[in-house]
């Protein structure tokens, strides 16, 4: 049983041994295959703690556990309810966009799509 061997859910050792577990077993072997897991994923592998301690969120508990990476919310296939009410997410966002659609100023937000 997955409690059993990692221990109290309360406890943040386990919570990362967990993870590593989970993530050896679905062959991920960089921190962006963490980004299609979806909550059903761990939610059937044991993982149903992440419910009472991370609001159901993959992003919240992977953030938790693995505080190391930059973890970016609206790259999951769900994004944790009420994240884009904040604006530093807005903003880290935007940046992030402005980045991967290689813009140089901000005039080139309003450049057209040829």
């Amino acid at each position: 049983m997955i409690t059993k061997k990692f221990g109290a859910w309360n406890n943040l050792i386990y919570q990362k041994e967990y993870c590593i577990w989970l993530g050896d077993k679905l062959g991920y072997n960089t921190y962006e295959d963490w980004y299609q897991i979806r909550l059903k994923t761990f939610l059937t592998n044991g993982g149903s703690r992440i419910g009472k301690y991370y609001h159901y969120s993959p992003y919240y508990f992977l953030k938790a556990v693995m505080p190391e990476y930059d973890w970016l919310p609206w790259l999951f296939p769900q994004v944790p309810r009420g994240t884009w009410n904040d604006k530093n997410v807005q903003k880290k966002y935007l940046l992030w966009l402005f980045n991967k659609l290689n813009l140089s100023q901000t005039s080139d937000w309003y450049r057209s799509e040829e």
